[in-house]
């Protein structure tokens, strides 16, 4: 089930076990990090990968510009594919558990990742963008075929509404995203941390 737990079982009515009694069994399960495949190597995703590696996810950063998909930029990655996003897919083989970010220098290679990505993959995807640009790129996709249950599943635009404004910034509400998908079908916890009650306040002016 991948939740920990605890077992009582009686040795000899349940496991054949001539001595007899009765034994409690803790059992934890011991699961692989999720890999993030990041499409992008800007500023946010730099960001976004720090935190990724930080935070257990095993990162892999696509983008075919070299100066900045570079080792110096991306220290913790996993992997780096200097390469262009159709060639890294079209030898790629996605994991169930993959997490994908798309969130590349260029509106319309993001459309076209999402595109095949959508087509190859059934975890999540995520990508970065305004709510415009987010819009125009779905009704791209719906002229292209896709459904809208198809779309349903892109987060985007990708992140918590913590009203993020600089790359790193924008990083960590990608992250909180990330984390709370990774945990939301395995987690007890019965809080979700404190609601935002300072939002609605009116302004005091200044006297």
């Amino acid at each position: 089930t991948g939740i920990a737990q605890t077992l009582s079982l009686r040795l000899k009515a349940e496991l054949g076990m001539c001595c007899g009694g009765e034994m409690e069994v803790y059992m934890e399960p011991i699961v692989p990090a999720a890999r993030l495949i990041c499409f992008g190597a800007g500023h946010v995703a730099e960001h976004t990968v720090a935190l990724a590696s930080t935070c257990g996810f095993q990162t892999v950063v696509v983008d075919e510009r070299p100066d900045w998909n570079s080792q110096a930029r991306f220290t913790s990655a996993k992997e780096r594919f200097v390469e262009s996003h159709v060639d890294f897919l079209s030898r790629f083989d996605f994991r169930a558990t993959d997490l994908v970010v798309i969130m590349t220098h260029n509106h319309d290679h993001d459309r076209d990742i999402l595109a095949r990505v959508l087509r190859g993959h059934k975890g999540y995807v995520g990508m970065i963008g305004s709510t415009r640009k987010v819009e125009k790129s779905f009704k791209q996709l719906r002229l292209e075929g896709f459904k809208v249950d198809d779309l349903a599943r892109v987060h985007a635009p990708i992140g918590l509404d913590i009203l993020a404004e600089s790359p790193a910034e924008i990083g960590v509400s990608v992250i909180g995203e990330l984390i709370r998908y990774r945990h939301q079908h395995v987690s007890k916890k019965k809080t979700h941390g404190a609601a935002v009650k300072s939002m609605n306040k009116p302004r005091v002016p200044k006297a």
